[in-house]
């Protein structure tokens, strides 16, 4: 990589996390709760469906298979954007 191509890199990066430690380390924490959640919810899709809405019903309610599929699928992809955003941080404080 040529000075030209790390100096842009350097900039959008910086521009990208605000270019302030402080912020950076503020994302970073909002990120890794939210990685916490994501993981509750790959684990237990039918409870996080259901999660504050069990008051609501008399009966014992059950998601559909499509829902919970869905659910966990969509996990996957934010904890992937998350685990990217982090890196991506990271890799700003570094340069």
């Amino acid at each position: 990589m040529n000075s030209q191509n790390m100096e842009l890199t350097r900039i959008i990066l910086r521009r990208i996390t605000g270019g302030d430690i402080a912020s950076s380390i503020i994302i970073i924490i909002f990120l890794l709760m939210l990685i916490a959640y994501l993981i509750y919810v790959m684990e237990y899709p039918k409870d996080s469906i259901l999660m504050g809405e069990r008051w609501k019903y008399k009966s014992n309610l059950e998601p559909s298979e499509s829902h919970v599929k869905h659910t966990k699928v969509m996990a996957k992809v934010l904890l992937a954007v998350c685990i990217i955003t982090i890196i991506t941080i990271l890799v700003s404080i570094i340069i």
